[in-house]
């Protein structure tokens, strides 16, 4: 995981564009309407279904409610990507960002950490994704997954 201050420039092109005010009520449908874009694009196989739609989750749930701290007038806004060699997800919410230092991680692995009852999204989303960095301060996060031939 990396964190950089700077905004990001999403790679490629943008196939799905959704926003969602920040209410937990609204984030299952929009996880499954990503979950079913990438289904009918080819870029999910069965074994890796259930890990992408768990890191959606834990993705735009952390926007709503850490990032925008429930505030239903900000939103959080999910693009999909895609390049040459990846897919991708694009997760910016409207809130104040993060420092690393300042979230309580541990020592654990991250299958030791997916058991805790909180604080298991960040190492839960850097296990099951090919890469996950973050931007403008914690603000956006990009998760990436390689093309599978």
């Amino acid at each position: 995981m990396q964190l950089y201050k700077e905004s990001v420039k999403i790679p490629g092109e943008v196939f799905e564009d959704r926003e969602i005010p920040s209410d937990q009520a609204l984030v299952t449908p929009l996880v499954v309407r990503l979950v079913a874009r990438l289904e009918s694009e080819g870029y999910l196989l069965d074994s890796t279904r259930m890990k992408v739609k768990l890191c959606f989750d834990e993705a735009i749930t952390n926007g709503v409610k850490h990032g925008n701290r429930e505030n239903f007038s900000k939103v959080v806004r999910v693009r999909l990507f895609r390049d040459e060699t990846h897919w991708g997800a694009c997760i910016q919410d409207e809130g104040d960002g993060f420092r690393f230092e300042d979230i309580p991680l541990t020592n654990e692995t991250p299958e030791e950490a997916l058991w805790r009852e909180n604080g298991r999204g960040l190492p839960l989303m850097s296990l099951y994704m090919d890469e996950c960095v973050y931007y403008d301060g914690g603000r956006t996060l990009v998760m990436k997954q390689l093309l599978k031939p």
